[in-house]
């Protein structure tokens, strides 16, 4: 069986895993989250540089991918 693997394709793959995977990713905790944790640690600085990363990632995956 062969797949088809151009580049149409891979991106249209990407983009529909990361509107499905979005949800469970920005869900506000879980059902048994307790109230009685401690929050006095620094929290973990994160930004948008995250989203440029996996911009910067999908075109050099996609473009190792034409070669």
């Amino acid at each position: 069986m062969k797949f088809n693997t151009s580049p149409r394709v891979i991106v249209m793959m990407t983009i529909f895993f990361l509107i499905v995977s979005a949800p469970s990713v920005l869900a506000q905790g879980s059902p048994d989250f307790n109230d009685n944790v401690d929050d006095s640690g620094a929290a973990a600085p994160i930004d948008m540089f995250i989203y440029l990363g996996i911009a910067a990632g999908s075109l050099y995956g996609i473009k190792k991918i034409k070669k």
